[in-house]
């Protein structure tokens, strides 16, 4: 064989090899993505039924929902299972921050911190409704500017770990400096395995994978609630 023609192979592979890593960049993306409307459409859907004045074919058509939801996730799941490398993670597009706000509650307060409006949105909506106060952020930044502020009343924190311009792996060593105690709940649209590489047991209060069950969230946050409780309590005697 020629030199010219091993030259063309070589580059021929190395072409393919470039196709393949775009392309499994793009499932990647699109798993995480999906996995971040399931939690919205998993969350919405759940508000729908609490509501009472759902008639019974409606329920129906939710409980459907529901199932074709669960699916998409087992599929999601599958897919980055098979694709999944780990020069993918962490590495959004730019989206543009929104606006942070609150809700008065009777349960204390939680930061939510996520870069997905869709998942803010729903998440404050759960969380307002169970009783408590909720401080959003779509950044990093943004998400340290309000702990740095509500330190005393944060009790409990929900964060993303991919998010653009500053990771959740960086915001969560930030919050730990500002407060060794603070109680942290991670949540990630990729596989667990992966998501968890960096973290050591006993950092975290959960891991929270998407799309995950409204309830787990709650009985999440709920368990995060006690455990400050506890210590607060603890330290006063």
């Amino acid at each position: 064989m020629s030199e010219s023609v091993q030259e063309k192979d070589v580059q021929q592979r190395g072409d393919e090899e470039a196709t393949a890593k775009q392309l499994r960049r793009v499932l990647l993306k699109f798993s995480h993505d999906l996995n971040n409307l399931l939690v919205g459409i998993n969350g919405y859907a759940k508000l729908l039924l609490e509501e009472g004045h759902v008639r019974p074919e409606g329920e129906k058509l939710i409980f459907e929902l529901l199932s074709s939801s669960d699916r998409a996730a087992r599929m999601s799941q599958v897919l980055q299972e098979r694709f999944l490398s780990e020069d993918s993670l962490g590495k959004e597009d730019p989206i543009q921050a929104s606006q942070c706000f609150s809700r008065i509650g009777e349960k204390g307060a939680v930061l939510l911190v996520d870069d997905e409006e869709v998942v803010r949105s729903v998440l404050d909506a759960l969380l307002s409704r169970a009783g408590y106060q909720v401080l959003s952020a779509s950044s990093g930044r943004e998400a340290i500017s309000l702990f740095e502020r509500h330190m005393n009343e944060i009790r409990c924190v929900l964060l993303d770990l991919t998010m653009p311009y500053m990771s959740g792996n960086l915001v969560f060593a930030r919050l730990k400096a500002l407060d060794p105690e603070v109680q942290v709940i991670l949540m990630s649209g990729y596989f667990d395995r992966h998501a968890m590489r960096p973290f050591r047991p006993g950092d975290f209060v959960k891991f929270l994978k998407k799309p995950f069950e409204p309830e787990e969230m709650l009985a999440t946050v709920a368990q995060c609630q006690r455990r400050q409780t506890t210590v607060t309590v603890a330290n006063v005697g």
